[in-house]
């Protein structure tokens, strides 16, 4: 692989984290929506627009960034790391690196909440505080935490698509 690869690979993980953080803004979007008196949450979904656009075009023209980013070498200036490998590598590292800094803490405010309300004969339902907005959102981060770190393969197949002869020709 040569580095501009390598940047190419990371910009599309990049790009996945992205379409997460989205995720997480319509999450935020749909909490303002709840709480009375906010008309602010339109520009949490219009954000999450622009966020998943941006991470399309990340995703589709990832050389071109990279090429940006390093300046263009020989196809002898290459790293000896197997792409492949490389490419599990770096999607469980982002699956592990969302666990920690997206999906634990969602969850742990959740569950502290639930465990506080339980302990005081308190409903979650019936409390404000323990929204089911933030378990959703953590759920689905642990999801898509899980799906990164254990089928990473999968996502590295997709990832770095064969070649097809007409190609390797050009």
């Amino acid at each position: 692989m040569t580095p501009q690869q390598i940047v190419g690979l990371f910009v599309r993980l990049f790009a996945i984290w992205l379409v997460v953080q989205a995720l997480q803004l319509v999450g935020v979007g749909i909490e303002i929506n709840r709480q009375p008196l906010q008309e602010q949450w339109a520009g949490y979904y219009y954000t999450s627009a622009i966020v998943v656009v941006v991470a399309a075009a990340l995703w589709l023209f990832p050389m071109v960034v990279a090429h940006k980013l390093i300046p263009r070498t020989q196809f002898d200036n290459v790293l000896r790391v197997p792409a492949h490998e490389a490419a599990i590598v770096a999607c469980i590292v982002l699956g592990l690196w969302l666990f920690v800094a997206r999906a634990l803490p969602l969850l742990t405010h959740y569950f502290t909440v639930a465990a506080l309300l339980w302990k005081n004969h308190i409903s979650v339902y019936e409390a404000e505080v323990a929204n089911p907005a933030r378990l959703i959102e953590g759920v689905v981060t642990l999801l898509v935490c899980g799906f990164l770190t254990f089928k990473a393969r999968f996502i590295a197949n997709c990832l770095l698509l064969p070649r097809t002869d007409k190609e390797d020709e050009s």
